[in-house]
């Protein structure tokens, strides 16, 4: 039987020492710490997979909330809190951007498995399925429960803008077939 990651003490002690750092960066603004992903789901690996987290704030964030949060990182990728820091992966982001993804523009902060793909964001990186799996998902490991108030995606939303992608998809490769076989004919 798979152990469960929150019953792990050093996973505990990095989320604890996670959630310390984030509120002495963010003070009154922190909302909200969920653990969503493939441990939210239970099906983390061991050492190989990230461990995808949200960090929700009441309003957006401060220029300097971002140099701090990036100094936080670098810490933890560097080893501070053991291989799970290292394996972090997640959004620091203003309530609103996850109420009306498609709307509202703030400034959050996304941390990548890449240390170049960290970067400010205006608007919310998540999928429709992301706020799916958050919505249902999502454990909370510190603050207040915000589900009720986030963006659910209905089943038709999901099921509409999967087959637009679908189409794209078929499009993309029809068009290709078109130049391939134009293309080989003038070889």
């Amino acid at each position: 039987m798979k152990e469960n990651i929150f019953n792990d003490k050093n996973f505990i002690a990095m989320i604890n020492n996670l959630i310390d750092r984030v509120k002495a960066i963010l003070d009154d603004n922190l909302l909200s710490i969920i653990i969503v992903g493939s441990v939210a789901l239970g099906d983390y690996i061991y050492g190989k997979g990230d461990i995808d987290f949200l960090v929700v704030t009441e309003s957006d964030l401060l220029s300097n909330n971002c140099e701090e949060i990036i100094n936080l990182h670098d810490r933890l990728r560097a080893g501070e809190f053991g291989q799970f820091g290292i394996q972090l992966e997640g959004m620091y982001c203003p309530l609103p951007m996850l109420k009306e993804p498609e709307e509202y523009i703030g400034l959050g902060y996304y941390i990548g498995t890449g240390r170049n793909g960290w970067k400010k964001i205006s608007t919310s990186v998540m999928s429709k399925v992301d706020h799916l799996t958050l919505s249902k998902y999502g454990k909370i490991v510190y603050g207040k429960d915000i589900n009720e108030q986030i963006f659910r995606p209905s089943h038709d939303e999901l099921k509409k803008k999967y087959l637009k992608r679908l189409e794209i998809i078929l499009s993309i490769q029809k068009i290709l077939r078109i130049f391939i076989s134009h293309y080989i004919c003038y070889i």
